[in-house]
C-alpha cells in the first residue's frame, strides 16, 4: 500500500495496551518526508514504532532527516552503492534494544536490522528485511538459526 492510499484509511485511537507499527518502502525519505509526515498526521496514525525500507540516506543525515518525536533507534545505511537502507524510529514507549546485524548485511542484497522489544512481561523481535525477492525465504531461514 503507497502512502497516498493509507491517506484513505480511517484509524482508531492508539490505545495503551497495543503496539502499533508503522512499515513503508520509504524510496528516498529526504523527498518523501512531507508525504510520511502528512499521512500519519491525516489518519491520526501515531506509530510507536516507524519501518523504513530505501530510505537511500547515509547514516548522518538519518540522524538528521526523521519524523517529529522519533528516534532513529535502528539503521543500515549503503556505504559503496546509492539507494537502498533500512531504519526504524520509535517514540518513547516500547523500550527497545537493538541487536546487532550488520554482519547479515550485503549492500543491494539483504539489508537488515532487528530489534528487541520490551512490552513489560512479554519480550518480542522485530526484524526488517529488505532484500532481491528470491532471497528473501533463505534469508529469514539463515537468521533464524542464529
Amino acid at each position: 500500500m503507497g502512502l497516498s492510499q493509507l491517506s484513505s484509511l480511517k484509524t482508531k485511537q492508539i490505545s495503551q495496551t497495543a503496539l502499533h507499527i508503522f512499515q513503508q518502502n520509504i524510496r528516498d525519505l529526504k523527498h518523501t518526508m512531507d508525504e510520511l509526515l502528512c499521512v500519519l498526521d491525516s489518519c491520526d496514525l501515531s506509530p510507536h514504532i516507524i519501518c523504513l525500507s530505501e530510505h537511500y540516506l547515509v547514516d548522518h543525515k538519518l540522524l538528521i532527516i526523521k519524523p517529529n518525536k522519533y528516534y532513529l533507534a535502528s539503521r543500515f545505511s549503503r556505504q559503496s552503492y546509492s539507494g537502498g537502507g533500512v531504519c526504524m524510529y520509535v517514540n518513547s514507549y516500547p523500550e527497545i534494544n537493538m541487536t546487532n546485524q550488520s554482519q547479515y548485511c550485503i549492500e543491494k542484497v539483504i539489508e537488515v536490522y532487528a530489534a528487541q522489544i520490551n512490552l513489560g512481561n512479554h519480550f518480542i523481535m522485530l526484524l526488517c528485511i529488505c532484500s532481491a525477492t528470491n532471497l528473501t525465504f533463505a534469508i529469514l531461514k539463515l537468521v533464524s538459526q542464529n
